[in-house]
C-alpha cells in the first residue's frame, strides 16, 4: 500500500454517538468491550437474519437458459450471486470468478437487467433496498472493468464522481446514487437527469453508510445476501453491530485507552450523529445479541463520557483503499 492509500485525521465525536447502536470502544475501565455481544462477531459472522440458503440454486443461476424477466427473479439471482461470490466472514469478493469464471455470464445478465429495466418500487424500504443493491452491483462492475478503479488515487475520483453506468435506463454515477438518490451526507445533490422521482426514497436512512460498499478493505463489509424490503431494517441493524465491533478496521483502542475510529466517522459525521439520535434502540436488540448486563451498563458508559466533558478527542484509522478481493490479486 502506498502512502496515498492511507488517510488519518482527527475527529471530535459526542458521547451519544459512541454508545448508540453498539458503538462501544471506550477505555477498559468503562467495562465496555466485554458487554457488546453475547457471542463473538467473528464466530457469528452475520447475525441470523438469514437461516436458509437463497431460493435460487447455483445450478439454476449458471444455466445458460436462465433468464431474468421480473424484479423477483432479479432479486433471487442477485441473492444467489452474492452468496456464491462474496466471502461471508470478510465480505471480500471473488472478482476473478465474476470476470471470467462460471459466474461471469450470470453477473452480465444481472447487470443488464439492472441497467435496462425500470423497477416497480412502492414503499420506502423497497426503494432503499433497490438502490443499495444497485450501488453495490455498480461498484462490483467498476472493479471488474478497471482493477485500479479505487486503489489508484488518480482514478478514484472519476470512479465515484464522473464515470457513469446505466441503472433503470438512466446514466448515473455512484455519487448520484449515494448523494442524489439516497440523500447521504447532506450535500443536497440532485437526482440523475431522467430518473423518475417516484423511484427515489423520500426519507434519509443514515445507516446506509454501513451498507454501501466502496470496494475497499476499510469499507463496511459487503453482505453475501441481497437487500430486500422485508429484511432491510434487520440487515442494517446487523451491519451496525458488525461495523462497530470490528476492531481491526473500524473501532480500536490502544493500551492507554485512546480511541481510533474509521475515517467514515469524520467524512460523514453528520449522518453518524443521526444514527445516534434516530436509532438508539440498544435495548431493542434481541437478547441473543446483547445481555441485560450490557443494557444496564449503558448509563454508566454515558456518565463516564459526560464526566470527561461529553466529548473525546479521537483520531481516525488509516483508510485502506486496497480492493476487497478474495484472492488479493488486484
Amino acid at each position: 500500500m502506498t502512502p496515498l492509500q492511507k488517510i488519518s485525521t482527527t475527529v471530535f465525536l459526542p458521547a451519544s454517538l459512541l454508545f448508540a447502536s453498539g458503538a462501544w470502544a471506550a477505555p477498559e475501565d468503562f467495562g465496555v468491550r466485554s458487554c457488546v455481544l453475547d457471542q463473538p462477531v467473528a464466530a457469528a459472522n452475520a447475525l441470523p437474519v438469514f437461516t436458509e440458503e437463497p431460493t435460487l440454486s447455483r445450478d439454476e443461476l449458471v444455466d445458460p437458459l436462465f433468464t431474468i424477466d421480473s424484479q423477483q427473479t432479479f432479486e433471487d439471482a442477485v441473492d444467489r450471486l452474492l452468496f456464491e461470490a462474496v466471502e461471508a466472514s470478510t465480505g471480500r469478493v471473488a472478482y476473478d470468478e465474476l470476470t471470467s469464471g462460471e459466474l461471469s455470464e450470470s453477473f452480465r445478465k444481472i447487470f443488464t437487467f439492472l441497467s435496462t429495466e425500470t423497477p416497480e418500487l412502492n414503499t420506502e424500504d423497497e426503494k432503499i433496498a433497490y438502490w443499495v443493491n444497485a450501488y453495490n452491483l455498480v461498484m462490483i462492475e467498476r472493479l471488474i472493468g478497471d482493477r485500479n478503479a479505487i486503489s489508484n488515487v488518480l482514478r478514484r475520483a472519476a470512479t465515484f464522481s464522473r464515470n457513469t453506468s446505466p441503472v433503470a435506463g438512466v446514466e448515473m454515477t455512484l455519487d448520484d446514487i449515494e448523494y442524489g438518490i439516497l440523500k447521504m451526507a447532506n450535500r443536497n445533490a440532485s437526482l440523475p437527469e431522467g430518473l423518475d422521482p417516484s423511484l427515489a426514497p423520500d426519507v434519509k436512512e443514515p445507516r446506509l453508510h454501513v451498507a454501501l460498499v466502496c470496494g475497499a478493505e476499510s469499507c463496511p463489509k459487503l453482505r453475501n445476501r441481497t437487500y430486500t424490503a422485508d429484511v432491510l431494517d434487520r440487515m442494517l441493524q446487523e451491519n451496525l453491530l458488525l461495523f462497530f465491533n470490528n476492531e481491526e478496521k473500524h473501532i480500536s483502542t490502544n493500551d492507554a485507552g485512546a480511541l481510533r475510529v474509521s475515517a467514515l466517522f469524520s467524512w460523514f459525521s453528520g449522518d453518524f450523529q443521526l444514527i445516534a439520535d434516530t436509532f438508539p434502540r440498544f435495548a431493542d436488540f434481541p437478547a441473543t445479541y446483547v445481555s441485560e448486563t450490557c443494557r444496564a451498563d449503558k448509563q454508566s458508559i454515558v456518565n463516564g463520557f459526560d464526566d470527561a466533558g461529553g466529548t473525546r478527542r479521537l483520531r481516525t484509522l488509516s483508510y485502506d483503499w486496497t480492493v476487497n478481493d478474495i484472492d488479493n490479486s488486484f
